[in-house]
């Protein structure tokens, strides 16, 4: 039996565009637990892992280069 086990991270803080965390919500609505179960897999999704969102983040810019540093660590 092949299993596949789904966990959604939606996040975007290391980005300067809005958008990305959104991706696991839009795979799930693109039917991928469908396609999944078509294919013979045993699928489980997890949910999302809580990500502190943009909006709620203190430091935006931790270093040039490196955008919500800290928040992201802690998301990983």
């Amino acid at each position: 039996q092949k299993k596949v086990t789904i966990v959604g991270v939606p996040m975007d803080l290391g980005q300067m565009r809005r958008g990305d965390d959104m991706g696991p919500s839009a795979i799930r609505c693109a039917g991928v637990k469908e396609k999944l179960e078509s294919l013979s897999f045993d699928d489980e999704d997890l949910g999302d892992i809580p990500v502190e969102q943009r909006d709620d983040v203190k430091g935006l810019y931790t270093s040039e280069k490196l955008k919500n540093l800290t928040e992201n660590a802690g998301a990983n």
